[in-house]
């Protein structure tokens, strides 16, 4: 069973910006993409070889060609390409963004926060109490609060509806404005 819903705001404060941090998605692709391509074309060549006796047009073009030196405008075009390419993935992956904070609610001080992992041990935590809860996971992923509920019940709707009203009580306890979303997902072990 799944449902999504919003917890309620704070009324009379100013809704603090989540930050986020990058995932370094963009390095990771582009190397994945990268490698994926070179090996595609090593085992192509390497098939080709197999099955012809010789290596491919391409490879055999490449190796016989005496007007590819270090000081050819070809080499130096693909090896200033390369230069660029891996500095763009040197910097993304070392130069994350912000870390993701919510502001916590709280009467004296507004600089206390906490993070994605800390919110979802706390939606965890509120859950697993609940009576026919045996197992719970939590994750925030981006601005949403996934949890997976497993119940040894047959009908999962009342548990599912206590996870979801625990889960929207700890948030708006917690954490002032912009609350994240929840979506409960409720799996009957019998």
């Amino acid at each position: 069973m799944n449902s999504e819903v919003t917890a309620g705001t704070r009324v009379n404060s100013p809704a603090p910006v989540a930050r986020t941090r990058s995932t370094r998605g963009l390095a990771a692709t582009i190397t994945a993409i990268l490698i994926g391509a070179v090996a595609i074309t090593m085992i192509a060549a390497g098939f080709s070889r197999i099955r012809t006796g010789q290596w491919p047009e391409f490879v055999l073009f490449v190796a016989s060609d005496r007007s590819l030196t270090g000081s050819s405008p070809l080499v130096i075009a693909v090896a200033s390409l390369l230069a660029i390419l891996g500095l763009i993935l040197l910097l993304s992956a070392l130069i994350p963004g912000p870390r993701k904070h919510f502001a916590v609610a709280t009467e004296n001080s507004r600089d206390v926060r906490i993070n994605g992992s800390g919110i979802a041990r706390l939606v965890e935590h509120r859950i697993d109490s609940i009576d026919g809860v045996s197992a719970v996971r939590a994750n925030l992923r981006r601005v949403r609060v996934e949890v997976r509920v497993s119940t040894p019940l047959r009908a999962t709707e009342t548990v599912h509806n206590k996870a979801l009203s625990a889960a929207t009580e700890v948030l708006e306890d917690t954490l002032e404005a912009p609350l994240p979303r929840i979506n409960i997902q409720v799996r009957s072990l019998s």
